[in-house]
């Protein structure tokens, strides 16, 4: 009801200014996440909807830029959402942070002060990562997958920093190669510029010591030879061995899943051009053809056959030329 409110009557500022926010303050600290995030909710929108009258009136009297204060449907200012930032309160700390994102991808400020602000929600997300709390860690990568569609010139870059980054829990580094992944469907016409860069990432954290973080590995590469079919041959080299060493050896069954995937995408990508690699391919050949038979996994042997039976005519007339 707070946030669909166009106008403000006199009665509606009555009756918020008698609305009980001792009440908010023990509900953003109950033991339910849910209750939490409900009552900070309200507790955004109530500090929206009372400020929306002061902020009309100031900015009749004041010649301030409108951004400054709320735009008056409901939304919070970049510096408002700052604040909430500053809260002791979990919940109220994580509204802040969606609605500084809400604020800087609707802003209208001028490009030199906006790319101040995207910076300034980047390293705000890029703190909130590295909380233990999933409620507050997912609310950043939520952010952050919001400001590289929004700008993923400036961003996919540092968000490839921040799946790197060993120092955060492989539950978030995981969540953040979703994103990854999302990007590079999204923006696959523009994906060519960083494959190099994806590429050689991506291939460090395929032998990463987490399971859940090489399982994202590879399926960010999957998603790139989605996005990017003609992958330079020396990138195929590179990661055809990876993927068959992870089938091969690999205890994790999602691994394996996931290096399956890559390379029944990768055979699909091979033209004449590109298949010069005659070992490589009859040696995947028969690991595919081992792991549809053994594999202790069902999914992983499914795909293995999927990924036989989907192989171009050109690798086909390549692995059996008579």
């Amino acid at each position: 009801v707070l946030m669909d409110m166009v106008h403000v009557t006199p009665e509606d500022e009555v009756a918020l200014k008698e609305f009980d926010t001792s009440l908010l303050s023990s509900l953003m600290s109950h033991r339910s996440p849910q209750i939490s995030e409900m009552a900070a909710t309200v507790f955004v929108a109530l500090i929206s909807r009372t400020s929306s009258s002061s902020t009309a009136e100031s900015e009749k009297e004041e010649s301030v830029e409108p951004e400054e204060y709320l735009e008056g449907n409901g939304h919070l200012s970049i510096q408002q959402s700052l604040l909430l930032l500053r809260e002791s309160e979990v919940a109220v700390r994580v509204c802040g942070l969606r609605e500084l994102t809400k604020a800087v991808i609707r802003s209208k400020k001028s490009k030199n002060l906006l790319e101040g602000y995207k910076d300034l929600l980047f390293e705000t997300c890029n703190a909130f990562l590295r909380d233990l709390d999933s409620f507050v860690f997912l609310a950043a990568v939520e952010s952050l997958s919001e400001l590289i569609d929004f700008d993923p010139h400036r961003y996919f870059q540092k968000a490839l920093d921040v799946f790197g980054d060993r120092s955060l829990l492989p539950e978030v580094r995981g969540k953040v190669a979703e994103v990854l992944c999302r990007c590079c469907m999204k923006k696959g016409e523009v994906m060519s510029m960083w494959c190099d860069l994806v590429i050689e990432r991506v291939v460090v954290a395929c032998r990463d010591e987490d399971s859940m973080v090489r399982a994202h590995s590879f399926g960010i590469l999957t998603e790139l030879f989605v996005a990017q079919p003609h992958i330079p041959q020396h990138h195929i080299q590179r990661i055809l061995p990876l993927a068959q060493d992870a089938l091969e050896f690999d205890r994790d069954e999602n691994v394996r899943r996931s290096a399956v995937v890559l390379i029944a995408f990768v055979l699909r990508s091979l033209s004449d051009s590109t298949i010069q690699m005659p070992e490589l391919l009859l040696t995947i050949y028969r690991k595919l053809k081992w792991t549809s038979k053994f594999d202790t996994d069902d999914t992983t042997r499914q795909h293995a056959t999927v990924a036989l039976e989907g192989m171009t005519d050109t690798v086909k007339r390549f692995l059996f030329p008579y």
